[in-house]
């Protein structure tokens, strides 16, 4: 993406599930993020079925049951629900 040129980010696309979790690493390290990243296969078994346009953000429990499930993105992300649906987990 062209603002990933601008930025100094250039990967090429990731084929592997490894190549994906390495891409995923850089991510996290570069933006110093402080929450648990995690990374779809190459089959995109998760993005297929939670996937959509526009954007929106997801909360599943451990058994993959919808806890939570934004407005369209961004401008229907809450995130204070989002944390308080995270703070009932165990």
């Amino acid at each position: 993406m062209e603002e990933n040129s601008k930025a100094g980010i250039a990967l090429a696309q990731p084929r592997t599930d490894a190549e994906r979790c390495t891409a995923a690493a850089l991510c996290s390290s570069s933006l110093d993020l402080s929450l648990p990243v995690v990374v779809d296969g190459v089959d995109d078994a998760v993005g297929i079925p939670y996937g959509a346009w526009p954007e929106r953000m997801y909360v599943l429990d451990s058994d993959g049951i919808v806890l939570y499930r934004s407005g369209p993105g961004p401008w229907g992300f809450r995130p204070a629900e989002v944390e308080a649906v995270l703070k009932t987990l165990p």
